[in-house]
């Protein structure tokens, strides 16, 4: 484990490493030439420069929902996206600035070496959403789903 304040940083696949941020897990997915980042946890530090010591390749952000420690560092990517039925709680909590495109169930996002399959779970919010890697079994699944 390596740690950059006030983020834990924990490797748990060759392709994927966890970030924790006061308790909140963010997931970082390198595929061949992109990178998806699942939640942006708080935002309280400099979450960009902790992901440029673990990849060099373009970063999108993929939101599980739109709660203030999901969604909090947001605003320091160029790209991101989240299911439409969480579009105006988080327009309620942040700067319009930054429109999120649409995710819908579904979808599949691949990464060349990974394809990760969305799947609505609305409950904790309307427009929660988990993200599904069928040739591993894995699942991260925002707050609906703890991982």
């Amino acid at each position: 484990m390596s740690t950059q304040q006030p983020y834990s940083v924990y490797p748990f696949a060759p392709d994927l490493t966890i970030i924790e941020e006061r308790g909140v897990r963010m997931f970082l997915i390198r595929g061949e030439s992109r990178t998806m980042l699942v939640d942006t946890g708080f935002g309280s530090g400099n979450l960009p420069a902790l992901i440029r010591t673990l990849t060099d390749q373009p970063i999108f952000v993929v939101n599980t929902h739109a709660d203030g420690d999901h969604i909090g560092a947001n605003a320091c990517f160029d790209l991101v996206f989240m299911h439409p039925g969480e579009m105006h709680r988080y327009y309620e909590k942040t700067s319009p600035s930054l429109c999120p495109q649409p995710l819908f169930d579904g979808d599949r996002i691949d990464l060349g070496s990974s394809c990760w399959e969305v799947i609505a779970l609305p409950g904790h919010t309307p427009g929660s959403i988990a993200l599904f890697e069928r040739s591993r079994g894995l699942l991260i699944g925002g707050d609906t789903i703890q991982f």
